[in-house]
């Protein structure tokens, strides 16, 4: 919905992705870029709060879904690690 808003947040990921593909700890498996589980903005998407900026309890729900398999995968080769 903010144009402005979503270039830096575009701008800020591009950022990340390069920092952690030239990252030494990306080689060792220890970071690594993973994408945003919402990857934009429609009108009545319920995902979004009216603000059309914020998320709505129904997208922090998305997001905490889409995350949790590569947060479980992160916890797993940590553990394993010891």
């Amino acid at each position: 919905m903010h144009s402005e808003a979503a270039e830096l947040a575009n701008r800020v990921n591009r950022e990340l992705r390069a920092w952690c593909e030239g990252c030494d700890a990306a080689q060792a498996g220890l970071c690594g870029f993973v994408h945003h589980p919402i990857s934009s903005w429609s009108s009545g998407d319920h995902r979004w709060a009216p603000d059309g900026l914020h998320l709505s309890p129904a997208g922090y729900a998305a997001v905490g879904e889409g995350l949790a398999g590569v947060v479980v995968r992160r916890l797993q080769l940590g553990s394993s690690r010891r």
